[in-house]
């Protein structure tokens, strides 16, 4: 018990420090962590909420909205829920209302990632998490 009580002290102590106090430390100190910032798709763009009632325990960004080439829209949404983060890359057709996944995944560079194979453009149940998106991303 005492072992642990010690060890509890030593990381309070540690937790109370500055980063400068942590680099100047007496050895026994682990030296800080430096802090990874995850990078945006696209960091001109201002993250925009979208309110998926399909999905009430969850909260959705769309983090870019970018035109593709061929005059599509490239969007990047994060999903966070009781199940944790996961991200999805979709094509937007707003032309038409259709829409194919071209990456997804747990993390960030998972979803920018290009599927092995995105499939055909299809058109989303309204309601569903892939209409929300695709309303909010097309202004509709």
């Amino acid at each position: 018990m005492k072992t642990g009580i010690i060890a509890f002290g030593l990381l309070a102590a540690a937790c109370s420090r500055s980063p400068e106090q942590l680099v100047q430390n007496d050895g026994m100190t682990p030296a800080p962590v430096a802090a990874v910032a995850m990078p945006t798709p696209d960091a001109s763009v201002t993250s925009t909420p979208v309110d998926v009632p399909s999905d009430p325990r969850a909260s959705y960004l769309i983090l870019s909205n970018n035109e593709m080439p061929n005059g599509h829209r490239e969007v990047m949404s994060r999903r966070s829920g009781p199940s944790g983060e996961s991200y999805a890359r979709r094509e937007i057709d707003c032309g038409t209302g259709t829409v194919r996944y071209i990456g997804e995944g747990d993390t960030l560079a998972e979803a920018q990632s290009d599927s092995p194979n995105p499939g055909d453009m299809t058109t989303p149940v309204t309601e569903s998490i892939t209409g929300v998106i695709t309303a909010a991303a097309c202004g509709s």
